[in-house]
């Protein structure tokens, strides 16, 4: 049955929709299925739903003292947390042992995020990013030779300095090279 004969007016197709507003064809589904302002906010910008308990994460260290995982299930429930028992028990787990909620450690950065670090310009590299950057050429000694090698080369082309480049592939040529590693396989 078409859209003119239940008397609603046809909906605009998304993908045409996307690309007449610049947005993901995902982005304006989620848009569209959305009934409430609140549903559209349950997302951090990230593309990841927020995990249940970090609504509540502020309460829960004010209450780090108390570990009965089932006390404070009760006292989350009636500030309105819907998550099951067993989410607040792996949530104390840590403060029974003695140690504090920290987040768990980050995820280290894929190739493309560590080239996007070392082909940018650090003063455009936001701090979590030079950290990054820094922890990996004080991992990897031919690391840290690529990123200078790379900052010396944007450095000569961004001041139009060619002149000096074949002076700088000398030195490159000449410098000894790790030998190749075998990719895993796939």
């Amino acid at each position: 049955m078409s859209p003119s004969m239940t008397g609603s007016p046809p909906r605009p197709r998304l993908k045409q929709t996307a690309r007449r507003l610049n947005l993901g064809r995902n982005t304006v589904r989620r848009f569209a299925r959305a009934a409430t302002p609140e549903e559209l906010l349950v997302h951090t910008g990230t593309g990841r739903q927020a995990k249940s308990l970090e609504v509540f994460d502020s309460y829960l260290r004010h209450r780090e003292g108390c570990a009965n995982a089932a006390q404070l299930h009760r006292e989350l429930r009636g500030r309105g947390c819907t998550g099951a028992s067993t989410v607040v028990r792996q949530y104390v787990r840590p403060w029974r042992a003695g140690l504090s909620a920290e987040p768990s450690p980050r995820r280290p950065p894929t190739a493309r995020q560590a080239a996007g670090w070392f082909l940018c310009n650090s003063v455009n590299l936001k701090p979590d990013e030079q950290r990054g950057l820094d922890t990996l050429c004080a991992a990897s000694p031919q690391l840290a030779a690529l990123q200078d090698h790379v900052q010396h080369f944007a450095e000569m082309m961004t001041h139009r300095r060619g002149r000096h480049l074949e002076a700088w592939m000398t030195v490159r040529a000449s410098e000894p090279r790790p030998p190749p590693q075998a990719r895993p396989p796939r």
